[in-house]
């Protein structure tokens, strides 16, 4: 209509917007931990060790009902892939140790015999932080264990030593959300 003004988008200033809102603050890759309990003799993490994780992947089955001359699709079974983890190898945290042994419940070498889950599966949880140090999300993820190690290489070149692993984890439930974050589905 005429006389009435233009509608201004807030998005005519590009994304600069979303600096001045403090619920727009991009989540830092290396703000995170990943925690592991109960882990060498005395039941301790190796949380500063850790140089990157996958994070949870989620995925739902399909369940199929053939009806008539169609199919019908429902939500299965969920299945919670596991992720690879790289520790960065420090003699004095016994990383290497820790790892080891930890693997050796689930199945020891010298005996060839596997161990019980009650031994072997541990609660990890994955911790992302925000800028300023609180906690932005968590992660619990039930009855971790080490599906596969690999010590790395040695190599002349002066590097850091890197310890690769997989993990496998029955489930992952999301458990916090910081006092700047909201759910996720209540943020749209």
């Amino acid at each position: 209509m005429a006389g009435e003004p233009a509608r201004v988008s807030p998005l005519r200033l590009g994304t600069y917007h979303m600096a001045n809102d403090n619920t727009f603050e991009p989540q830092r890759t290396n703000n995170f931990e990943l925690q592991i309990t109960g882990l060498g003799d005395d039941g301790q993490t190796i949380t500063l060790a850790v140089s990157d994780f996958t994070a949870p992947s989620i995925e739902l089955g399909d369940l199929t009902v053939s009806y008539g001359n169609n199919k019908i699709h429902y939500a299965g079974v969920p299945n919670f892939t596991g992720g690879s983890v790289t520790f960065n190898d420090f003699i004095g945290q016994r990383v290497e140790k820790i790892l080891s042994d930890w693997q050796k419940l689930t199945y020891d070498y010298s005996t060839q015999k596997i161990g019980w889950a009650t031994d072997y599966k541990k609660v990890g949880y994955i911790i992302e932080y925000d800028p300023s140090g609180g906690s932005a999300r968590s992660w619990q993820l039930v009855g971790c264990w080490l599906q596969q190690l690999q010590l790395g290489q040695f190599t002349q070149d002066n590097q850091l030593r890197k310890i690769s692993c997989n993990i496998i984890y029955d489930y992952a439930i999301p458990e916090t959300y910081g006092s700047t974050m909201q759910p996720y589905n209540s943020i749209y």
